[in-house]
């Protein structure tokens, strides 16, 4: 039976509270019992919790109250390992850990590791599962480095005074 391509989006969640999300697409069959969506989160949910400090939520089983991540070097969702794949087609794939664990980086603190167990686990599940959206396998690492991004403010700090009355100072 052809498998089909399911999207996955997991939520990362620091331990200030800061949420970054990344989405997949997985190469997964519904009507298999090894080889379903649901099976398949199960599965990287595991990988994406031993690269980050953040609280890593399923997007299919995770719990809807927050949990918050780990205190560690790279505490902030903000900070993020960069993983850079290609296709077979030619196709450049872009995907983040927020919160990175030390210890999937060389000594220079900014390349990632491929001999790293965590990260070599999580290589061998993308080359099997990742696909473009032509269901086409991620298959080559190119590299993976740190970066660091603010993440867009949700709120404001402005303070509105009710209507008819001049803001308190």
């Amino acid at each position: 039976m052809a498998s089909s391509v399911h999207k996955a989006v997991f939520t990362f969640r620091d331990s200030q509270g800061r949420v970054a999300r990344e989405t997949y697409l997985a190469q997964a069959d519904d009507t298999s019992a090894t080889n379903n969506i649901g099976a398949w989160t199960a599965a990287m949910l595991p990988l994406l919790q031993a690269m980050s400090n953040a609280h890593v939520q399923s997007p299919t089983f995770g719990p809807v109250y927050p949990i918050y991540g780990t205190s560690a070097v790279y505490v902030s969702a903000q900070d993020k390992a960069v993983m850079l794949f290609y296709t077979a087609q030619g196709d450049r794939h872009q995907f983040q850990i927020p919160a990175p664990k030390t210890a999937i980086f060389q000594p220079d603190g900014i390349t990632v590791n491929p001999l790293n167990a965590a990260v070599a686990a999580y290589l061998a599940y993308v080359y099997v599962s990742v696909v473009n959206g032509a269901n086409v396998l991620v298959n080559d690492f190119i590299a993976g480095f740190r970066t660091r991004k603010r993440l867009p403010r949700r709120g404001t700090s402005l303070i509105l005074a009710p209507l008819g009355t001049t803001p308190e100072e």
